[in-house]
Order: structure tokens, then C-alpha cells, then sequence
């Protein structure tokens, strides 16, 4: 285990977040100080996505890259990230009659292309539609396939995905647990899309 507790070691703990080395302590750094690093030292870019998914908990995913994913992509100049989130999981699933629900996490992630490192801020929401529509993925984008999935499936499909969409996947399903359990709805505001 790799311990990191001031801003001199943010190049080292970038390092290491980078190598995929775990587990890894940090102590010592604000969420400010380490932004700050990133912004200044990487290519910057900030999206906004959605888990979109309906009364029976089906969700809406992406097949991109041969992985399953949610759909996400970057906020525009001068876009608010709720309408970013929206247009976003439009544009990639073809669907257009869903709602905010509220705000889900952001999540942090660097990657290295082409020789250049980026930082990536995404911000998330749960989306929520009455209807299952028929999708169209942005094939332009790398999707090759959109499909609403059971729990069930959407658990099996995660399973060679991304660590975060996994991370998601069971934070979501714990709260899904617990609102079938109490009769809860997942609603407690609601943003209206114009796509």
C-alpha cells in the first residue's frame, strides 16, 4: 500500500492512479489542491451523463468500444451540465422523453492518448422515463449497440466493464433494494428535457 499525504506527492499518487496500482491512501491533499494539479498540468475536460432508467428499474446502456457503458459526453461552451446530461444521453440512445431526477456523484478520471494526458470530470444523474422507446446509437460515436437491461443483465453486463460503471452499478442497486423495500420512489426533483 502506497501512501500519498501532501501536494508534493500529487505527481507520484498521478502516477500511481495511472498505473493502475492499488490500494492507495491518500491524507494530506484537499479535493481543491488536487483540481487545481489537474487543471494546470493536464488537458481538462468535464462531461455529464445519465443512468436512465424506468419504473422497473431497467436501465439504459451503451455498447461502446466492447464494453457496456452509460451514456456521457462532453458539456458544450456555455451549457449548464443538467441540459449537457440530457442532450448527451439523447444524442448517444435516441431516446427523448426523460427527466432529471436528481444529481448521482462525479467521478475523476485521467487517461493517456495519443501521448497526452487528460483529466476528466463527469458528472452524473439518474434519469427516469415512462416509456421504453426504441433506441439508436450514435454509431459516429463507437456505439454499436443501446439496450434497456434488467437488473439481472445490466449486473452480468457490467461485470467486463469499466470499475466506475461497476462502482455505479452497486451503489445504484443497494438504493434500488432499499426503495423496493420501503415502496420509495427514486424521484425527488425533476428537470424536463427538450430532446
Amino acid at each position: 500500500m502506497q501512501a500519498f499525504m501532501g501536494v508534493s506527492d500529487i505527481p507520484k499518487l498521478i502516477e500511481n492512479l495511472a498505473s493502475g496500482s492499488h490500494p492507495t491512501v491518500v491524507g494530506g491533499i484537499s479535493t481543491t489542491e488536487l483540481l487545481s494539479y489537474l487543471k494546470k498540468n493536464f488537458l481538462w475536460v468535464e462531461a455529464a451523463g445519465g443512468v436512465l432508467h424506468t419504473s422497473n428499474y431497467r436501465w439504459l446502456l451503451i455498447y461502446r468500444n466492447g464494453r457496456w457503458d452509460l451514456p456521457k459526453g462532453m458539456i458544450e461552451p456555455g451549457e449548464q451540465i443538467e441540459e449537457a446530461a440530457l442532450r448527451e444521453v439523447s444524442e448517444e440512445t435516441g431516446v427523448s422523453r426523460h427527466t432529471i431526477e436528481f444529481p448521482l456523484i462525479d467521478t475523476f478520471h485521467i487517461y493517456n492518448t495519443y501521448g497526452r494526458w487528460t483529466a476528466k470530470q463527469t458528472h452524473w444523474f439518474v434519469m427516469h422515463t415512462d416509456v421504453e422507446t426504441t433506441t439508436i446509437p450514435q454509431t459516429e460515436e463507437g456505439i454499436t449497440r443501446v439496450e434497456w437491461l434488467t437488473p439481472k443483465e445490466r449486473n452480468q453486463a457490467l461485470q467486463s466493464s469499466y470499475s466506475m460503471m461497476q462502482y455505479i452499478d452497486n451503489m445504484l442497486s443497494n438504493f434500488e433494494k432499499t426503495a423496493s423495500n420501503n415502496k420509495l420512489s427514486l424521484a425527488n426533483t425533476n428537470l424536463s428535457t427538450g430532446y
